[in-house]
Protein backbone atom coordinates (compact mmCIF):
# COMPACT_ATOMS: atom_id res chain seq x y z
CA UNK A 1 0.00 0.00 0.00
CA UNK A 2 1.39 2.94 -1.00
CA UNK A 3 2.16 5.89 1.49
CA UNK A 4 1.48 9.75 0.68
CA UNK A 5 2.71 12.17 2.99
CA UNK A 6 1.09 15.51 4.18
CA UNK A 7 2.20 18.76 2.71
CA UNK A 8 3.93 20.76 5.37
CA UNK A 9 0.97 23.89 3.94
CA UNK A 10 -1.88 22.60 1.84
CA UNK A 11 -3.00 24.67 -0.69
CA UNK A 12 -3.15 25.82 -4.05
CA UNK A 13 0.38 26.90 -4.10
CA UNK A 14 1.70 23.51 -2.75
CA UNK A 15 -1.00 21.61 -5.62
CA UNK A 16 0.72 24.00 -8.18
CA UNK A 17 4.41 23.00 -7.59
CA UNK A 18 4.05 19.64 -6.76
CA UNK A 19 2.32 19.13 -10.70
CA UNK A 20 4.92 21.17 -12.19
CA UNK A 21 7.42 19.19 -10.10
CA UNK A 22 6.46 16.23 -10.68
CA UNK A 23 6.44 17.01 -14.99
CA UNK A 24 9.74 18.45 -14.19
CA UNK A 25 11.09 15.10 -12.44
CA UNK A 26 10.23 12.71 -15.54
CA UNK A 27 13.43 13.94 -16.89
CA UNK A 28 17.37 13.16 -16.03
CA UNK A 29 19.50 16.11 -14.90
CA UNK A 30 23.17 15.82 -16.18
CA UNK A 31 25.79 15.45 -13.42
CA UNK A 32 28.48 16.65 -15.89
CA UNK A 33 28.10 19.52 -17.38
CA UNK A 34 29.80 22.68 -16.31
CA UNK A 35 28.41 25.00 -18.89
CA UNK A 36 26.32 28.34 -17.90
CA UNK A 37 23.11 28.13 -19.02
CA UNK A 38 22.78 30.73 -22.09
CA UNK A 39 18.72 30.56 -21.33
CA UNK A 40 16.73 29.32 -18.74
CA UNK A 41 15.27 25.92 -18.33
CA UNK A 42 11.50 25.48 -19.37
CA UNK A 43 10.77 24.78 -15.24
CA UNK A 44 12.64 28.12 -14.54
CA UNK A 45 10.84 29.99 -16.92
CA UNK A 46 7.49 28.59 -15.48
CA UNK A 47 8.03 29.29 -12.14
CA UNK A 48 9.03 32.77 -13.03
CA UNK A 49 5.71 33.08 -14.99
CA UNK A 50 3.63 31.61 -11.81
CA UNK A 51 5.32 35.02 -9.88
CA UNK A 52 7.00 32.60 -7.70
CA UNK A 53 9.89 34.99 -7.02
CA UNK A 54 8.11 37.38 -5.86
CA UNK A 55 5.69 35.33 -3.28
CA UNK A 56 7.17 36.62 -0.41
CA UNK A 57 7.85 40.42 -1.64
CA UNK A 58 5.08 42.72 0.05
CA UNK A 59 2.45 43.88 -2.23
CA UNK A 60 3.82 47.78 -1.32
CA UNK A 61 7.18 46.61 -2.92
CA UNK A 62 5.25 45.15 -6.17
CA UNK A 63 5.07 41.31 -4.97
CA UNK A 64 2.37 39.12 -4.19
CA UNK A 65 2.50 39.75 -0.11
CA UNK A 66 2.40 36.01 0.27
CA UNK A 67 3.54 34.75 3.73
CA UNK A 68 6.27 32.48 4.19
CA UNK A 69 4.29 29.71 4.87
CA UNK A 70 3.27 30.05 1.32
CA UNK A 71 7.31 29.91 -0.02
CA UNK A 72 7.95 27.48 2.10
CA UNK A 73 5.17 25.59 0.69
CA UNK A 74 6.71 25.87 -3.43
CA UNK A 75 10.20 24.33 -1.67
CA UNK A 76 8.94 21.71 0.32
CA UNK A 77 6.36 20.36 -3.15
CA UNK A 78 9.51 20.53 -5.16
CA UNK A 79 11.99 19.01 -2.38
CA UNK A 80 9.91 15.89 -2.73
CA UNK A 81 10.84 15.40 -6.36
CA UNK A 82 14.68 16.53 -6.29
CA UNK A 83 13.82 19.50 -8.51
CA UNK A 84 17.17 21.57 -8.36
CA UNK A 85 16.52 24.86 -8.87
CA UNK A 86 18.13 28.66 -7.28
CA UNK A 87 14.24 29.49 -5.72
CA UNK A 88 15.21 29.40 -1.98
CA UNK A 89 18.24 32.01 -2.73
CA UNK A 90 16.03 34.23 -5.22
CA UNK A 91 12.73 34.20 -3.72
CA UNK A 92 13.58 33.75 0.05
CA UNK A 93 17.49 35.29 0.18
CA UNK A 94 16.55 38.26 -1.88
CA UNK A 95 13.54 39.68 -0.42
CA UNK A 96 14.34 39.15 3.07
CA UNK A 97 17.89 40.69 2.23
CA UNK A 98 16.35 43.55 0.40
CA UNK A 99 12.93 44.46 2.19
CA UNK A 100 14.89 46.91 5.13
CA UNK A 101 15.92 48.87 2.05
CA UNK A 102 12.62 48.85 0.15
CA UNK A 103 12.22 52.48 0.60
CA UNK A 104 15.18 53.12 -1.96
CA UNK A 105 13.38 54.06 -5.44
CA UNK A 106 15.93 51.99 -7.10
CA UNK A 107 15.40 48.73 -5.17
CA UNK A 108 11.77 49.00 -5.01
CA UNK A 109 11.88 48.94 -9.00
CA UNK A 110 14.38 46.07 -8.95
CA UNK A 111 12.02 44.04 -6.36
CA UNK A 112 8.90 45.07 -9.18
CA UNK A 113 10.87 43.43 -11.53
CA UNK A 114 12.24 40.76 -9.81
CA UNK A 115 8.73 40.04 -8.55
CA UNK A 116 7.09 40.51 -12.15
CA UNK A 117 9.88 37.95 -13.39
CA UNK A 118 11.30 40.38 -15.79
CA UNK A 119 14.90 39.99 -14.04
CA UNK A 120 16.49 37.51 -11.42
CA UNK A 121 18.92 38.64 -8.79
CA UNK A 122 20.88 36.07 -7.26
CA UNK A 123 22.13 36.91 -3.99
CA UNK A 124 26.43 35.54 -3.44
CA UNK A 125 25.96 35.37 0.27
CA UNK A 126 27.53 32.35 1.69
CA UNK A 127 27.00 30.73 4.93
CA UNK A 128 31.15 30.83 5.42
CA UNK A 129 31.05 34.75 5.73
CA UNK A 130 27.99 35.10 7.94
CA UNK A 131 29.84 31.74 10.27
CA UNK A 132 32.97 32.72 10.36
CA UNK A 133 33.99 30.39 13.02
CA UNK A 134 33.67 27.23 10.23
CA UNK A 135 37.34 26.62 8.84
CA UNK A 136 35.43 27.31 5.29
CA UNK A 137 35.15 30.93 6.29
CA UNK A 138 36.56 33.01 3.18
CA UNK A 139 37.72 36.73 2.41
CA UNK A 140 34.69 39.36 1.69
CA UNK A 141 35.45 41.47 -1.44
CA UNK A 142 37.12 44.66 -0.37
CA UNK A 143 36.43 48.15 -2.19
CA UNK A 144 39.85 50.17 -2.84
CA UNK A 145 39.78 54.74 -2.25
CA UNK A 146 39.84 54.47 -6.36
CA UNK A 147 36.67 52.28 -6.24
CA UNK A 148 37.81 49.11 -7.89
CA UNK A 149 37.29 45.87 -6.28
CA UNK A 150 39.80 43.23 -4.95
CA UNK A 151 38.68 39.83 -4.15
CA UNK A 152 36.84 37.26 -5.22
CA UNK A 153 32.88 35.86 -4.97
CA UNK A 154 32.77 32.02 -4.69
CA UNK A 155 29.54 29.57 -5.56
CA UNK A 156 27.25 31.17 -7.22
CA UNK A 157 24.77 29.19 -8.19
CA UNK A 158 24.07 29.60 -11.98
CA UNK A 159 21.78 26.71 -12.29
CA UNK A 160 19.30 29.43 -14.04
CA UNK A 161 20.02 33.16 -15.64
CA UNK A 162 20.81 35.76 -13.41
CA UNK A 163 20.20 39.47 -14.11
CA UNK A 164 21.99 40.97 -11.13
CA UNK A 165 24.46 40.03 -8.49
CA UNK A 166 23.74 41.05 -4.92
CA UNK A 167 26.78 40.72 -2.70
CA UNK A 168 28.39 42.26 0.24
CA UNK A 169 32.02 43.90 0.33
CA UNK A 170 33.96 46.02 2.82
CA UNK A 171 35.10 50.04 2.24
CA UNK A 172 38.22 51.27 3.37
CA UNK A 173 37.36 51.96 6.51
CA UNK A 174 36.10 48.03 6.98
CA UNK A 175 32.46 48.41 7.45
CA UNK A 176 30.09 46.28 5.35
CA UNK A 177 28.34 47.26 2.25
CA UNK A 178 26.01 45.78 0.63
CA UNK A 179 25.70 46.39 -2.79
CA UNK A 180 24.26 44.88 -6.34
CA UNK A 181 25.65 45.24 -9.89
CA UNK A 182 24.35 43.95 -13.27
CA UNK A 183 26.08 40.49 -13.95
CA UNK A 184 26.45 40.55 -17.20
CA UNK A 185 30.65 42.63 -17.19
CA UNK A 186 31.29 40.21 -13.89
CA UNK A 187 30.13 36.41 -15.20
CA UNK A 188 33.01 37.16 -18.21
CA UNK A 189 35.51 36.13 -15.30
CA UNK A 190 33.61 33.27 -14.36
CA UNK A 191 34.87 30.14 -13.39
CA UNK A 192 32.38 27.90 -14.17
CA UNK A 193 31.54 24.34 -12.64
CA UNK A 194 29.08 21.94 -11.67
CA UNK A 195 28.46 20.35 -7.93
CA UNK A 196 27.59 16.62 -6.82
CA UNK A 197 24.08 17.45 -7.52
CA UNK A 198 23.86 19.11 -10.52
CA UNK A 199 23.59 22.60 -10.18
CA UNK A 200 25.73 24.69 -12.41
CA UNK A 201 28.13 27.25 -10.36
CA UNK A 202 30.71 29.61 -10.79
CA UNK A 203 33.73 31.31 -8.80
CA UNK A 204 34.39 34.69 -10.10
CA UNK A 205 37.81 37.24 -9.63
CA UNK A 206 36.46 40.82 -9.14
CA UNK A 207 39.81 42.29 -8.46
CA UNK A 208 40.46 45.57 -10.34
CA UNK A 209 36.22 45.25 -11.25
CA UNK A 210 35.09 49.25 -11.39
CA UNK A 211 32.31 48.77 -9.08
CA UNK A 212 29.93 51.93 -9.80
CA UNK A 213 28.45 54.64 -7.23
CA UNK A 214 24.59 53.65 -7.90
CA UNK A 215 25.44 49.75 -7.10
CA UNK A 216 26.13 50.36 -3.23
CA UNK A 217 22.54 49.60 -1.28
CA UNK A 218 23.50 50.87 2.37
CA UNK A 219 26.32 50.05 5.08
CA UNK A 220 26.92 49.77 8.21
CA UNK A 221 25.20 47.84 11.12
CA UNK A 222 21.94 47.69 8.68
CA UNK A 223 23.67 45.53 6.17
CA UNK A 224 24.58 43.22 8.40
CA UNK A 225 21.68 42.98 10.06
CA UNK A 226 19.92 42.33 6.68
CA UNK A 227 22.16 39.79 5.79
CA UNK A 228 21.13 37.71 8.90
CA UNK A 229 18.04 37.60 8.02
CA UNK A 230 19.23 36.78 4.67
CA UNK A 231 20.67 33.86 5.86
CA UNK A 232 17.73 32.68 8.27
CA UNK A 233 15.54 32.85 5.33
CA UNK A 234 17.56 30.41 3.42
CA UNK A 235 18.31 27.88 6.12
CA UNK A 236 14.99 27.79 7.05
CA UNK A 237 14.16 27.24 3.50
CA UNK A 238 16.35 24.92 3.31
CA UNK A 239 14.81 22.75 6.19
CA UNK A 240 11.10 23.10 4.36
CA UNK A 241 12.84 21.68 1.61
CA UNK A 242 14.72 18.96 3.76
CA UNK A 243 11.47 17.54 4.82
CA UNK A 244 9.72 17.76 0.98
CA UNK A 245 13.08 15.15 0.17
CA UNK A 246 12.88 12.68 3.35
CA UNK A 247 8.94 12.44 2.63
CA UNK A 248 10.24 11.89 -1.55
CA UNK A 249 12.82 9.21 0.00
CA UNK A 250 10.10 7.49 2.95
CA UNK A 251 7.58 7.19 0.26
CA UNK A 252 9.99 5.64 -2.97
CA UNK A 253 11.27 3.04 -0.07
CA UNK A 254 8.22 2.23 1.30
CA UNK A 255 7.47 1.29 -2.74
CA UNK A 256 10.50 -0.36 -3.77
CA UNK A 257 10.11 -2.32 -0.83
CA UNK A 258 6.43 -3.35 -1.27
CA UNK A 259 7.40 -4.45 -4.97
CA UNK A 260 11.13 -5.83 -5.27
CA UNK A 261 10.92 -9.32 -4.55
CA UNK A 262 13.86 -11.58 -3.37
CA UNK A 263 14.05 -15.49 -2.33
CA UNK A 264 9.90 -15.54 -3.68
CA UNK A 265 8.59 -12.69 -1.18
CA UNK A 266 8.60 -8.84 -0.72
CA UNK A 267 11.41 -7.22 0.77
CA UNK A 268 9.20 -5.55 3.32
CA UNK A 269 8.48 -8.89 5.10
CA UNK A 270 12.21 -8.08 6.05
CA UNK A 271 12.51 -7.08 9.36
CA UNK A 272 15.55 -6.20 9.77
CA UNK A 273 14.76 -3.68 6.58
CA UNK A 274 11.21 -2.84 8.31
CA UNK A 275 13.66 -1.23 11.15
CA UNK A 276 15.45 0.66 9.10
CA UNK A 277 12.86 2.42 7.15
CA UNK A 278 11.01 2.51 10.24
CA UNK A 279 14.44 5.18 11.49
CA UNK A 280 13.71 7.07 8.11
CA UNK A 281 9.69 7.51 9.19
CA UNK A 282 10.89 9.04 12.62
CA UNK A 283 13.21 11.14 11.57
CA UNK A 284 11.20 12.75 8.97
CA UNK A 285 7.88 13.30 11.50
CA UNK A 286 10.30 14.44 13.82
CA UNK A 287 11.49 17.05 11.46
CA UNK A 288 7.96 18.16 9.85
CA UNK A 289 6.76 18.86 13.12
CA UNK A 290 9.87 21.15 14.09
CA UNK A 291 9.73 22.65 10.35
CA UNK A 292 6.41 23.27 10.10
CA UNK A 293 6.46 25.05 13.81
CA UNK A 294 8.86 27.46 12.95
CA UNK A 295 7.66 28.04 9.56
CA UNK A 296 4.59 29.23 10.77
CA UNK A 297 5.90 31.61 13.44
CA UNK A 298 8.57 33.31 10.86
CA UNK A 299 6.05 36.18 9.79
CA UNK A 300 4.55 37.41 12.71
CA UNK A 301 7.72 36.26 15.10
CA UNK A 302 11.14 35.71 13.23
CA UNK A 303 13.05 33.19 15.01
CA UNK A 304 16.47 33.96 16.11
CA UNK A 305 19.23 32.94 14.26
CA UNK A 306 20.22 30.71 16.93
CA UNK A 307 16.90 29.05 16.78
CA UNK A 308 17.20 28.54 13.30
CA UNK A 309 20.64 27.05 12.89
CA UNK A 310 19.92 24.73 15.91
CA UNK A 311 17.23 23.63 13.65
CA UNK A 312 19.22 23.46 10.32
CA UNK A 313 22.05 21.57 12.08
CA UNK A 314 19.17 18.32 13.19
CA UNK A 315 17.96 18.84 9.90
CA UNK A 316 21.64 18.21 8.14
CA UNK A 317 21.48 15.34 10.16
CA UNK A 318 18.31 13.87 9.08
CA UNK A 319 19.23 14.47 5.04
CA UNK A 320 21.97 12.72 5.63
CA UNK A 321 20.32 9.29 7.10
CA UNK A 322 17.47 9.50 5.11
CA UNK A 323 19.42 9.82 2.09
CA UNK A 324 22.12 6.91 2.68
CA UNK A 325 19.50 5.40 3.88
CA UNK A 326 17.38 4.99 1.16
CA UNK A 327 20.21 4.43 -1.10
CA UNK A 328 20.84 1.44 0.96
CA UNK A 329 17.61 0.09 0.74
CA UNK A 330 17.42 0.07 -2.55
CA UNK A 331 20.28 -1.30 -3.67
CA UNK A 332 23.21 0.47 -2.35
CA UNK A 333 25.98 0.97 -4.91
CA UNK A 334 23.77 -1.08 -7.34
CA UNK A 335 21.36 2.10 -7.99
CA UNK A 336 22.08 4.11 -11.04
CA UNK A 337 21.51 8.16 -10.90
CA UNK A 338 19.32 8.29 -13.32
CA UNK A 339 16.35 6.85 -10.84
CA UNK A 340 14.19 9.58 -8.97
CA UNK A 341 15.86 8.26 -5.45
CA UNK A 342 19.41 8.20 -6.13
CA UNK A 343 18.55 12.27 -7.44
CA UNK A 344 16.47 12.91 -4.42
CA UNK A 345 19.42 10.97 -2.08
CA UNK A 346 21.81 13.10 -3.51
CA UNK A 347 20.11 16.69 -3.12
CA UNK A 348 19.26 15.53 0.59
CA UNK A 349 22.67 14.93 1.14
CA UNK A 350 24.02 18.33 -0.54
CA UNK A 351 21.19 20.39 0.74
CA UNK A 352 22.63 19.66 4.05
CA UNK A 353 25.86 21.82 3.18
CA UNK A 354 23.34 24.69 1.69
CA UNK A 355 22.76 27.76 4.18
CA UNK A 356 25.01 26.22 7.20
CA UNK A 357 26.63 23.12 7.21
CA UNK A 358 27.11 21.23 10.41
CA UNK A 359 30.07 22.17 11.62
CA UNK A 360 29.11 26.18 10.56
CA UNK A 361 26.33 25.83 12.52
CA UNK A 362 28.28 24.02 15.65
CA UNK A 363 30.98 26.77 15.31
CA UNK A 364 28.62 29.28 15.63
CA UNK A 365 25.98 28.02 18.22
CA UNK A 366 29.06 26.65 20.41
CA UNK A 367 30.24 30.51 20.06
CA UNK A 368 27.06 32.49 20.95
CA UNK A 369 26.34 29.78 23.67
CA UNK A 370 29.75 30.89 25.03
CA UNK A 371 29.31 34.54 24.96
CA UNK A 372 25.82 34.71 26.46
CA UNK A 373 27.36 32.51 29.43
CA UNK A 374 30.02 34.47 29.80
Amino acid sequence: MAWIPSPLFSGDLHDTATRLAAHLAQGTRSFATKAPPSEGTQGWAQMRELGWQGVWIAEADGGFGGSFADLASIIEALGRHAVVTPLIARAGVVPAVLAPFAAQPKVRALLEEHAAGSISICPVLSSSRELPGSSNAQATPQVGADGRLSGQLRGIDLSEPASHLLFAIQNTRGDDQLVMVEALPLLARARHYSSNDGRRCADIDVSDFALPESAVISDGESVRQALTAGLSAGALLSCAEAVGAAAGLVSLTIDYLNTRVQFGVALSTFQALRHRLVEMYVAYENAFGMTRHLVLVHDANPQSLKEILTAKLYMNQVSRQVGETAIQLHGGMGMTTETLAARMAVRAISGAFDWGDSAQCLDWLAAHTMAEAA
